[in-house]
């Protein structure tokens, strides 16, 4: 991935701008304004990989100390970040094109990069990076800034999630607003109708999700972060509405969600054919972030059962088996008549590639499937195992090894190797689709009271 970002030009288009008088000799590269992203995802994806070993691979150092001093020498003195509106050669305002210009959403991956950094190495360098832009931001567009949205929602969560980090309420404000905002046709476009961008009827009224599928998810995940910190019990319960609408009538069975290749967008109530699907990597993450979240919230398994579903099939689809080619679009059938071709026609062209001209899927595996591990169990009243997978846990008192097969056989096995005098209870989530399910402890039946216990989904 590393590999990828480098030659694509994305560190290139950081320094064309971090060089001062010399930046017209480097020409921007690529199409796209919202092409640091790529650089922040795999950041961010890059700081757990390096926190995970004492030898990390001197590719990975190399680009994570070459790509942060760009990023802190690219911005301005104001916090403002952005090669593109930054190169002189694209010659363009910052803020001109807020329906386009993804200023905002890029500001959301750098805080996410800037988090994962210092969570995950004590490196607090990316984030400093993203506050002064994140304040930026506040001054701009907060109470008494402009009152308008970005044309692709995204920083609203990584905005919550630095309102959690810091203690800051101007970002959990700002945050609201841009929710609040949303549906009331601020963004000007002619290109495209404002349910695209979610912006025809607010959040809350909203009558199904629409419009954008990876726009929809990341604005719904936005608002359930919202939702939680503010105590906003109608909004919740929207997006309670919006999502079993969605599974019910807009999902398919692989958990991928986007019926129409036009618009990249969700389609009617059933509309899911099979061969015309598009079903973006992108919008399965996105979805994942969402179910997660609304678990979190409410500690119903059957958001579980939608995020494995999702994540077994949706994701893992997308992704080659040696995980260095990707589907940025991922029908559940392909067909060698329609134009759009697997490859394994004579004249066909390969849709899983290492990269892409709008490269947003590759950057996004990178980063979540680096954090998967934070999506594996729950601490609360109970450890529990909210996503069965082979791993180690050492949380809550307790020191644990779970050895599993699943999803290919329906069983688990959890090694205890350490159990604190006050460990936290251990819980395991029983999938909806398993009819039937029992624990063993020491190889007799686990008494509903005991310590473990079972929690089922759907």
């Amino acid at each position: 991935m590393v590999t990828e970002i480098r030659e694509a030009g994305n560190l290139s288009n950081l320094r064309s701008v971090s060089i001062g008088g010399n930046d017209a000799v480097i020409p921007f590269k690529g199409h796209y304004p919202f092409l640091d992203t790529d650089v922040y995802k795999v950041l961010e994806g890059l700081a757990y990989e390096l926190a995970r070993t004492d030898h990390p691979s001197p590719d990975f150092t190399s680009f994570w100390e070459e790509a942060v001093s760009l990023i802190q020498s690219a911005q301005r003195p104001d916090g403002y970040l952005n090669s593109y509106f930054q190169s002189p050669q694209i010659g363009r305002e910052p803020w001109s094109d807020l329906a386009w210009g993804h200023e905002l959403y890029s500001l959301g991956h750098l805080i996410q990069a800037g988090l994962a950094a210092d969570r995950q190495l004590a490196d607090d360098r990316l984030l400093t990076v993203a506050i002064a832009f994140a304040d930026l931001a506040v001054s701009k567009f907060g109470p008494d800034g402009t009152e308008t949205v970005c044309g692709h929602p995204e920083v609203e969560m990584a905005l919550v999630e630095l309102y959690r980090h810091t203690g800051r309420a101007d970002y959990l404000e700002l945050a609201r607003l841009f929710i609040e905002r949303r549906g009331h046709r601020t963004i000007a476009d002619d290109r495209m109708p404002a349910e695209y961008f979610q912006d025809a009827v607010p959040l809350r009224d909203l009558d199904s999700i629409t419009g954008h599928a990876v726009r929809m998810m990341y604005l719904a995940a936005g608002a359930t972060d919202v939702a939680i910190e503010t105590a906003d019990q109608d909004l919740f319960d929207s997006l309670e509405r919006l999502w079993r609408d969605m599974v019910r009538h807009k999902m398919y069975i692989t958990g991928g969600l986007g019926s129409r290749h036009s618009d990249e967008a969700i389609g009617d109530r059933f509309e899911l054919p099979s061969d015309r699907s598009y079903a973006e990597t992108c919008a399965a993450i996105a979805t994942m972030q969402w179910a997660w979240r609304m678990f979190l919230a409410t500690g119903e398994a059957h958001y579980l059962d939608a995020y494995e579903q999702i994540l077994y099939n949706a994701y893992a689809a997308g992704i080659s088996a040696d995980g260095t080619a990707f589907f940025y679009d991922n029908p559940l059938q392909r067909r060698p008549d329609h134009r759009q071709r697997s490859g394994a026609e004579t004249d066909g062209e390969e849709l899983r590639r290492a990269w892409f001209s709008c490269p947003c899927c590759p950057p996004n595996v990178a980063r979540w499937t680096a954090e998967l591990q934070d999506h594996i169990a729950v601490l609360g009243d109970h450890l529990t195992i909210a996503v069965l997978t082979g791993c180690r846990i050492q949380a809550g008192g307790l020191d644990l090894e779970i050895d599993t097969e699943y999803p290919w056989q329906p069983r688990a096995t959890i090694r205890v190797h350490r159990a604190d005098p006050d460990a936290l209870g251990l819980r395991l989530r029983v999938p909806g689709w398993c009819e039937g399910s029992h624990g063993l402890r020491g190889g007799q039946s686990a008494a509903p009271r005991s310590q473990f216990g079972l929690v089922r989904g759907r």
